[in-house]
């Protein structure tokens, strides 16, 4: 069962621990950043013209970030909450607010893996209380990644942005998910950690 901190006075949930570190062992030039408090900023000085939906608010939002060698490659922020007109236990919904891949990074695949990391992270953490995964997305590459994972991609004519949704509507399926998830990720490490190091050695 996963476990999570719980802001019961605006219904905001919080990662408590890490579920996914344990994916990049093989690769020890990787690390995972996970909630570092500074790293949101980070993430937003990089892309100033990202908004946050907790955009002003005190509340730091969880985050999942890669390292290689130490220097930061990517990373993503996210936000969840109790739906209070919802029943338990299906009432939590996340939110994939900001994904950075540093720009000399990109094309690499590190999107994927960054996603990947996350979504197994959500939903390792809120396995039996999570309802719905989505994101406001205005990078086609997102989109791409996103769409590959199972997420359903809706645009409007008067947004610059797609909605990505993922419904969950049972137990049974977030498990299916992370076995899913975690067969990825090991291709998606593998094939970012050698193309990187071909770059590093180039």
């Amino acid at each position: 069962m996963g476990l999570s901190k719980d802001n019961s006075q605006n219904g905001k949930k919080s990662f408590e621990h890490d579920y996914v570190s344990w994916l990049l062992n093989p690769y020890p030039r990787f690390d995972l950043i996970f909630n570092d408090s500074g790293l949101p900023e980070k993430l937003k000085a990089k892309e100033p013209q990202l908004k946050g939906v907790g955009e002003g608010q005190k509340e730091i939002p969880d985050s999942v970030g890669v390292a290689y060698d130490g220097e930061l490659i990517g990373g993503v922020t996210i936000v969840s909450f109790t739906n209070l007109r919802k029943m338990e236990p299906r009432n939590v919904y996340s939110r994939i607010d900001i994904v950075v891949v540093e720009k000399r990074w990109r094309g690499l695949g590190v999107s994927n893996l960054l996603l990947l990391l996350t979504l197994i992270q959500i939903l390792r953490s809120f396995q039996e209380s999570v309802y719905s995964i989505s994101s406001l997305v205005a990078h086609g590459a997102i989109e791409y990644v996103l769409r590959n994972l199972g997420f359903v991609i809706e645009m409007r004519k008067e947004e610059l942005f797609s909605r990505c949704s993922l419904s969950l509507s049972s137990l049974r399926q977030v498990k299916s998910l992370i076995v899913d998830y975690r067969h990825q990720t090991a291709a998606a490490a593998e094939s970012v950690f050698h193309q990187l190091a071909h770059l590093k050695i180039g």
